[in-house]
């Protein structure tokens, strides 16, 4: 199978409303929306807490934050899948 045949079979799926491929969708939009409210529930009200008080061990916990914000999405993904995995 080509690239364009590959582009041609998914098009088609989007265009039939497939209905399996709908739900498969509607499912990841769920859980995606999900993961950014919940994010945003911790994280707005940290951040704002961190930028505007000053605290004993703030330096430290800004670079924390920074350091936890410079590793690549795929390292924490594959620690993820090994503390959740069952083997």
């Amino acid at each position: 199978m080509t690239f364009t045949d590959g582009l041609r079979h998914a098009l088609a799926l989007l265009g039939g409303f497939d209905r399996e491929l709908l739900g498969i969708t509607a499912l990841s939009l769920a859980v995606a929306i999900g993961s950014v409210a919940l994010a945003a529930l911790i994280g707005v009200p940290a951040g704002a807490l961190l930028g505007a008080a000053r605290f004993r061990g703030r330096g430290a916990v800004v670079t924390g934050v920074h350091t936890l914000m410079a590793v690549p999405t795929v390292t924490i993904g594959l620690v993820c899948y090994l503390l959740f995995s069952r083997s």
